[in-house]
């Protein structure tokens, strides 16, 4: 379950996160699938690669790797993406992406879709088709 909202802005930082990684301009992969009682959402990348043990600073709202602005932009988005998937109970996470860069991962409850009009919130599943 999630915003609609919220969901298309974090999921819309993390996308923008990985196209500007993408850096020979070739298209970055969105799967989503359901996964027992929760929704995956995997952003992937073939960026530069990052250290593992690195990860968790990705999400730090404010951590500078050096004095190029976009570095710093990148970061943001990632933090207030991983912000905005916790505040909906959700969790966010990354891993290397095999042949390298990136993949972000989201995870979300899942529930069953009642009816075509669910008010504010939402499947992530219908999320990624609205």
């Amino acid at each position: 379950m999630a915003d609609r909202r919220l969901l298309r802005q974090a999921l819309g930082e993390i996308v923008d996160n990985a196209l500007k990684r993408q850096t020979d301009g070739s298209p970055i992969g969105l799967a989503a699938s359901s996964i027992a009682d929760r929704v995956e959402i995997r952003v992937v990348d073939t960026g530069g690669a990052i250290p593992d043990d690195d990860f968790d600073r990705l999400f730090a709202p404010l951590r500078r790797r050096d004095a190029d602005r976009s570095e710093l932009d990148l970061d943001l988005r990632l933090g207030v993406g991983r912000g905005l998937i916790e505040a909906m109970g959700g969790s966010v996470t990354a891993e290397t992406t095999p042949g390298g860069g990136l993949t972000v991962v989201v995870n979300l409850a899942s529930v069953a879709p009642s009816s075509p009009d669910q008010g504010g919130e939402i499947s992530a599943d219908s999320a990624l088709s609205a």
